[in-house]
């Protein structure tokens, strides 16, 4: 980008440098150790009920370089969270049916 002052001279401005935008879903193991060496690893829990907003989060991070461990249950699930060596899916609470018996709600948090 070129800038004209009013004298006349111009003066050159470097364009500010864009991260590296990485795909949310590619070909790569999620659950490989090895492959995790990111100096910033974060864990984002999401409650269930924002699945746009925590996709939407994670790959931003992840096109930043960011590992980001994703703790969520089925509703947030989705392929876009198993495409990449930065995102480990950890499904913690499974299926959240208000049509669950007691015996079912019960191991759900056990």
């Amino acid at each position: 980008m070129t800038i004209q002052p009013k004298d006349g001279a111009s003066s050159e401005i470097a364009e500010p440098a864009r991260p590296p935008t990485l795909p949310l879903a590619g070909p790569a193991e999620t659950n490989n150790p090895a492959a995790r060496k990111s100096p910033l690893h974060i864990g984002l829990l999401t409650g269930g009920d924002d699945k746009t907003y925590a996709l939407g989060l994670t790959s931003a991070l992840v096109s930043l370089g960011v590992y980001v461990d994703f703790i969520g249950s089925d509703a947030v699930d989705g392929p876009e969270l198993h495409g990449t060596p930065l995102v480990k899916f950890l499904n913690l609470r499974g299926d959240q049916s208000a049509r669950a018996n007691v015996a079912r709600k019960v191991a759900r948090i056990l």
